[in-house]
């Protein structure tokens, strides 16, 4: 579910996971620099001047504005289009009118947190005055109303604070006074109601109310009612927030006992004890909501696990404070606010709570807000007005029309005709307060022609199931009892609906009740005879009327009729039966006729294939017969019919590789012409692609050759042969091969002429070739695809929609490529093809290095280039002995790079350090190697280190061989052909390895933080790792130092550095713009402050 606003981009470990909890800053919205003055009148220079530019630019922006203005005009309900004006107006600096365009799109629409932000930003500029302090508060007091924003309630009590504070310092300001600290007190209740469960983030308000509480206590020094009361209301603070559970529990009941112990020691002891049985309560509720806080964040915050943990806090044994269900809502909301079914079960638990029922009203304001197009959320709407008609400012006719505005831009038939229910309903409901008359009676059945008209009007058809209709008939024969009336409207039903059997069924049930069995039995001799949409149904209807209510007279008399329908209704059966088939038939003809066509162009195409082939070799031939002197010199026909490499030297090529495709012999006529031998004897050659030879240097005649990938490995050469062969003569066919001999899923097929390479990508492409679709692409050896990438390094179980859904995010996705499978052997590699080239570096830049399976390794992703698909990657290895690379072997299975370095830094300075992993990407293999800048500082290493007993191993150190890690395994060509690994460099971030199970959270809060303070914990989805944020690198050092190789709950954790914020890539979903959001909660996810 995407949101109206992307949140900034997170560069560290724990962006990758989505949260809703929003990071506390102080500086939530940089301002913008309003650099584009007004818009003036100007008159356009003769000359095209740097003026004349400007004043163009500033016509097309102008323009632009004016075409926005009157977009909304006509359709107020369009999200994007007053983002899209009030960042012109604020770049023009249209103060004016940007607050007027902010307060129309606040009217109609919940404000996402940026929005608000950057309104109040703007707003606080030009607040001066204690009139327009004033206002700026009431502006903060509106904002807090539309999602639950823990950024905005902070900067609300900021403004708050610091308006007070500026009153109380200020003697200039003593007579402009209008708030007084029971107001500011009044403001902090509001903050604490509204946030005090929200689990994640609410404590952070109650920090911000303590220490203001804190600074008014500091201003009395004297014992006094006064200070007693500030002391009890601080009291007062700390008992609630901790009878609440929250992740920072602890911190606040120690924060508790030092206030108990600096303000109430007499009693400290007794009051300690109270305390610790509702924190003691408050540890169990905290542990409970721990584990659905975890499913929130692995889900992502699915709407599904938000239905779950509100329903778990519902049915819960133990009480749960009504508050904190509903703000489980508004956490629920803030992600998922357009669910018209989550603002419809949140609005039906504050109807039936009693202590929060005053919300329902609101509630239900601000569901249209975020779902207008929902009828039944209108329908709520009207409901709550009607029900609490002093708590709104609005009555139900404009609340009527405003779900008419939108519906008459965005008309939907089913919500239309549910809002136009609810509004009957509604006024019948006010004629039952009142004894009913005839001309209320005249009134309703006016209101009632009026929607049906309306919903005719906009929906430009009649509602399928008569909703509206059948609601009067019900009227007007069960309350006021007239059925003569509702027989004329039984009449018009049936008019528009005569085909539909369950209509003639409930038409003949009112006769029944309100009319006579006559009556009825002569409708259903009606509906016999026209041709219905299930006529079974009511044949047996009919046939069961007579049975209760007809004697044997009229028994036989409908028994006849129904034969006689049944006999019409197979005639009719039969007559569609024939038409389709005849249009069945002609089809095929058609198909037939096509197929011919097709034929007789396939044989007139490789007519002229061979024709072309055959002039081709003839001009080979003459050209070996002349002089050298005149060999060096290109004939006419050569020049007509390819270069002498195309015609004669492939032939050559084909002949080598086992492909018989052309003799050297003077052309037979076209009737006596062989066909191209399909029993070729392969050779090794074919397994090298057409663009190898075994030089290296390429052979394949580019612009006639097609690469054919997604190939199934039961697929061989003479079944390819034959299926490009209505392309066009095949020259040559290439499966390529891995070492071992197995196929590797794709190949090379190189036609006579480049003509039917077209051909090929026409018809071959996309097609089934045994049970699996395969691609076809024109072969380009030496030039990269800039709109293809290369992805490798994932899991063999991945998907190609797995795929897709990756790099949508970063583009328009237009194949995915991901060869097949085999048995024993996985193919961890992808081609992603984006519609531009643009989209395809952009997913070089976003998704290389991106860790989408942590314990899998991080994905590979660069732009195709076929060119370099044969060369390795990385530094060249080494064939010889190199002084300066140590292998070092014997290592204990848990040292790790940072370790080494520690170790060698000491000899000289070091290269790099490679050390190889094994299956489980997360450990390490039992050696490893070590690179410095010269071969001396080696060599000392080398006798200082050899036999060194390391964490109670003897390590074995010696000079590296290629030569010898080649003939024994590939574990040292594949360490030095890797990149250079950058060490890890010291950051606020720290990440721990091999610990105990199972991961309690409070436990490594516990541990981690008496290095400091600890931001945020993550444990990852594998519980496998476990990452903790710091404030500052210092800690963060401190806790490497310290923790590194310790022995904490039976097991020896390792603790080193996460990787540095530069090597990290965040992905964002960029599909959505920046300002399409309802929320902009920045997002940490997978984070427990």
């Amino acid at each position: 579910m995407s949101v109206r606003s992307t949140d900034s981009d997170s560069e560290s470990d724990f962006s990758l996971i989505e949260d809703d909890d929003p990071v506390v800053t102080t500086n939530a919205v940089t301002e913008l620099t309003n650099t584009t003055p007004p818009h003036v009148p100007y008159s356009l220079p003769l000359s095209p001047t740097k003026e004349h530019g400007e004043a163009v630019v500033a016509q097309n922006e102008n323009h632009q504005i004016d075409a926005l203005r009157d977009t909304l005009a006509s359709n107020p309900y369009q999200y994007d289009k007053y983002v899209t004006l009030i960042q012109c107006l604020r770049e023009h600096g249209c103060t004016a009118e940007l607050e007027t365009t902010r307060q129309a799109m606040q009217k109609h629409f919940g404000l996402s947190e940026d929005i608000w932000l950057a309104w109040l930003s703007d707003r606080t500029t030009q607040t001066t005055g204690a009139d327009a302090k004033k206002k700026l508060l009431a502006l903060y007091q509106t904002a807090v109303q539309d999602y639950l924003s823990i950024n905005l309630w902070l900067a609300y009590l900021q403004a708050a604070m610091e308006t007070y504070h500026t009153q109380t310092s200020s003697s200039e300001m003593e007579n402009d006074s209008f708030l007084s600290l029971q107001d500011v007190r009044d403001i902090c209740d509001q903050a604490l109601l509204a946030t005090r469960y929200h689990y994640p983030q609410g404590y952070t308000i109650f920090f911000a109310v303590r220490d203001f509480e804190m600074e008014q206590l500091l201003t009395i020094t004297e014992d006094s009612a006064d200070r007693e009361n500030r002391i009890q209301r601080i009291d007062d603070l700390y008992q609630k927030q901790l009878s609440i559970p929250s992740p920072r529990l602890d911190d606040i009941f120690t924060d508790y006992s030092s206030f108990i112990t600096t303000y109430r020691p007499a009693n400290y002891e007794q009051i300690m004890v109270d305390t610790n049985r509702l924190v003691a309560e408050a540890r169990i509720q905290t542990d409970r909501r721990e584990r659905w806080e975890t499913q929130l964040i692995e889900s992502g915050h699915d709407f599904f696990t938000y239905r779950k943990y509100i329903h778990a806090l519902q049915t819960s044994r133990t009480p749960v404070a009504p508050y904190e269900i509903a703000t489980l809502y508004e956490r629920a909301i803030v992600v998922h606010y357009l669910k018209p079914e989550l603002w419809q079960s949140y609005a039906g638990f504050l109807f039936e709570d009693s202590t929060l029922r005053d919300k329902f009203v609101t509630v239900c304001a601000r569901s249209v807000k975020n779902c207008p197009w929902s009828g039944q959320i209108w329908a709520d709407y009207l409901r709550s007005c009607e029900m609490h008609p002093t708590s709104v400012q609005v009555d139900s006719v404009t609340i009527f029309e405003q779900a008419m505005c939108y519906f008459r831009s965005s008309p939907s038939l089913d919500d239309l005709v549910i809002l136009c229910l609810e509004k009957l309903a509604q006024e019948r409901r006010g004629c039952i307060s009142t004894t009913p008359t005839a001309d209320m009676q005249d009134m309703l059945r006016k209101s009632f022609r009026h929607y049906q008209g309306l919903v005719r009007e906009l929906c430009q058809t009649h509602d399928p199931q008569f909703r509206l209709e059948l609601y009067q008939i019900a009227l007007e024969t069960t309350v006021w009892q007239f059925a003569d009336y509702a027989r004329t409207l039984w009449q018009e039903v049936l008019h528009l609906r005569p085909t539909q059997v369950h209509v003639w069924i409930q038409y003949t049930e009112f006769e029944i009740r309100y009319g006579t069995i006559p009556t009825a039995r002569e409708s259903l001799v009606r509906a016999l005879r026209v041709a219905l949409d299930w006529p079974e149904r009511l044949f047996d209807y009919s046939l069961t009327f007579e049975k209760l209510y007809g004697n044997m007279e009229t028994a036989i008399g409908m028994t006849s009729k129904v034969n006689s329908a049944r006999v019409a209704v197979e005639i009719r059966s039969q007559r569609m039966m024939a038409e389709q088939q005849e249009i069945e038939q002609q089809a095929e003809i058609k198909k037939e006729r096509q197929r011919q066509r097709d034929r007789i162009n396939k044989k007139r195409r490789r007519q002229k294939d061979r024709k072309q082939a055959q002039v081709s070799v003839t001009h080979a031939v003459e050209k070996r017969k002349r002089s050298p002197s005149e060999a060096e010199r290109p004939s006419e026909a050569s020049e007509e019919g390819g270069t002498l490499e195309e015609g004669l030297g492939n032939t050559t090529l084909a002949a080598k590789s086992g492909s018989t495709v052309v003799e050297e012999h003077p052309n037979p006529p076209l009737e006596k012409r062989p066909r191209y031998n399909e029993k070729r004897n392969l050779s090794a050659v074919d397994t090298v692609p057409a663009s190898e030879d075994q030089s290296g240097e390429s052979t394949a005649n580019d612009t006639a050759t097609v690469l054919v990938s997604c190939l199934h490995p039961s697929v061989r050469e003479t079944e390819l042969r034959d299926w490009f062969e209505s392309c066009g003569p095949v020259k040559k066919v290439t499966l390529v091969r891995d070492m071992t001999g197995a196929l590797k899923g794709y190949g090379y097929i190189e036609f006579l002429s480049p003509t039917s390479v077209s051909e090929a990508l026409r018809t071959k492409h996309g097609q089934t070739l045994a049970g699996q679709t395969v691609t076809v692409h024109r072969y380009a050896a030496t030039e990269a695809d800039p709109r293809t990438v290369f992805v490798c390094n994932f899991l063999a179980s991945t998907t190609s929609t797995q795929l897709q859904n990756l790099f949508a995010t970063v583009g328009s996705v237009k194949q995915v490529r991901l060869p097949p499978t085999r048995r024993g052997k996985a193919r961890c590699f992808a081609y992603i093809e984006f519609s531009t080239a643009a989209d395809a570096r952009k997913a070089v830049e976003q998704l290389n290095n991106y860790q989408w399976n942590m314990a899998h390794g991080a994905l590979s992703v660069a732009l195709s280039d076929p060119s370099k698909r044969h060369l390795p990657h990385g530094r060249p290895i080494p064939k010889t002995k190199n002084g300066r690379v140590l292998h070092v072997g014997n290592l204990p299975k848990s040292c790790t790079e940072d370790e080494l370095r520690t170790l060698f830094n000491s000899f000289g300075t070091l290269s790099d350090v490679r050390l190889p992993k094994g299956l489980n990407l997360d450990q390490a293999k039992d050696f490893a190697f070590v690179e410095f800048r010269n071969s001396e500082d080696a060599e000392r290493a080398q006798s200082a280190l050899n036999g060194h007993i390391f964490e109670g191993q003897s390590l074995s150190v010696s000079v590296a061989n290629p030569e010898k890690a080649d003939a024994s395994s590939h574990d040292f060509k594949g360490m030095v052909s890797q990149q250079s690994i950058l060490p890890v460099q010291p950051s606020t971030t720290v990440r721990m390895t091999q610990f105990a199970q199972p991961v309690k959270l409070a436990r490594l809060r516990q541990i981690f933080g008496q290095y400091g303070s600890v931001q945020r914990v993550h444990v990852n989805k594998e519980v496998s790792k476990v990452f903790v944020e710091y404030t500052h690198v210092a800690e963060a050092t401190q806790a490497v130092e310290k923790l590194h190789n310790r022995v904490i709950d039976g097991s020896r954790i390792k603790v080193h550095f996460a990787a540095p914020k530069s090597q990290e890539t965040t992905l964002t979903t960029p599909h959505q713009p920046a300002t399409s959001a309802h929320t902009s909660v920045p997002t940490v996810s997978g984070m427990v402050p």
